[in-house]
């Protein structure tokens, strides 16, 4: 064992990695020990110092398989570091330096998303489409990895159409995919990004078929029943919307689409004036959370539209309700509209009091429409 490779491995040691595992023969390589040494720095979040070993490894590296691994790591380390336009320009050195390497799609592939969370669409596209072009150049295998290549770049093109806002290109896309006879193809998650698109256009009576197709597959998909339901009140269908809602609510398999799903339609019938349906998803929505933060708007909201109904008792015991629940929050931590509301809830509990020995006939003046 040389006197460099000794010292990386009290580094290594002291840096509390095992370095076991180098020490099979007395002839153990330097190179694969710099190479651990940097992908355990990596995985501690040490990327500065991780940089400067794969850094130090390439300036004097001459065999290209050795290359090629440490570029693959320096730009894997550069994007868990945040460092994003630094991850594309060692993926460009690879791509330049071995442009028929076979993992050439695939890096292309990672370049394009990184372009992506940029907001560097143009370029994301560009580079999606090199995908295409650098799995048929390479003359790769008509099935397997070819394939499942060649779908992901197509998806990934239709999912920067639709960021970008371009719906009407990005359904095109979607709906192309989805005539695809590929069994590769992860058709679930195209139909429910399809389902965005159609929802982004408003186009009510097409997310609705979307919806309805992709849960009658019988996995639960919540952002489609909660898309669904929209579509459904849109679409004047109000009944059926209520029963996606209290279904979603009921057996919740994902707590912020259902928390959407209930609150977005309760309100909804709120200022439609469909007191009685706004009212069973308030209550079903209660369930989802003993946190007082969220039962006191949830309650209040439940005083409002039980008033709205006439039943004044119902009404006080909610904020009643209400105000138990807020004893439990901590004054110096609760957030400024949840006091509020809980105020209110005190307010009107007292004025729901006042009324009930008040022998005149005082109309209840007309509540707002805080929402929780």
């Amino acid at each position: 064992m040389n006197h460099r490779t000794l010292i990386l491995l009290c580094a290594m040691l002291l840096s509390g990695v095992s370095a076991g595992w180098t020490l099979v023969t007395p002839e153990a390589d330097d190179w694969s020990v710099r190479l651990e040494l940097a992908r355990r720095q990596r995985q501690r979040a040490e990327f500065d110092l991780a940089t400067r070993t794969l850094t130090s490894m390439l300036e004097r590296e001459t065999d290209e398989a050795r290359i090629r691994v440490v570029l693959s790591e320096l730009a894997q380390t550069a994007e868990e570091a945040g460092l994003v336009a630094r991850a594309i320009q060692v993926l460009g050195q690879f791509l330049e330096k071995f442009p028929e390497d076979p993992q050439a799609p695939e890096l292309l592939l990672r370049q394009g998303l990184l372009y992506r969370r940029l907001g560097a669409h143009a370029m994301a596209l560009s580079k999606f489409y090199a995908v295409l072009t650098a799995t048929l150049n390479l003359r790769l295998e008509p099935e397997g990895r070819y394939q499942r290549l060649v779908l992901v770049a197509q998806t990934e093109i239709a999912e920067t159409h639709f960021v970008q806002g371009a719906y009407a290109e990005a359904t095109e896309l979607y709906q192309r995919l989805l005539r695809m006879e590929a069994p590769e193809l992860n058709r679930r998650d195209i139909m429910l990004r399809l389902l965005r698109c159609y929802s982004a256009q408003g186009k009510a009576t097409d997310v609705a078929a979307v919806a309805r197709a992709l849960l009658s597959e019988g996995e639960p998909v919540p952002e489609a029943q909660f898309l669904l339901s929209r579509a459904l009140y849109q679409l004047n269908h109000r009944d059926e919307a209520l029963r996606t809602v209290l279904a979603l609510l009921a057996e919740p398999t994902d707590m912020a689409w259902a928390r959407a799903a209930g609150n977005e339609l309760a309100n909804q019938m709120y200022r439609a004036g469909d007191f009685a349906g706004a009212v069973a998803v308030y209550e079903a929505l209660l369930s989802l959370d003993d946190a007082p933060q969220w039962r006191v708007p949830v309650l209040y909201q439940i005083g409002l539209t039980r008033e709205r109904l006439g039943d004044r008792d119902a009404a006080q015991r909610a904020y009643q309700a209400a105000c138990e629940a807020g004893r439990a929050l901590n004054p110096a931590s609760t957030p400024p509209t949840v006091q509020t509301v809980l105020d209110l809830a005190a307010w009107r509990q007292n004025h729901l009091a006042w009324l009930q020995h008040d022998h005149k006939q005082v109309p209840t003046p007309l509540p707002s429409q805080t929402s929780p």
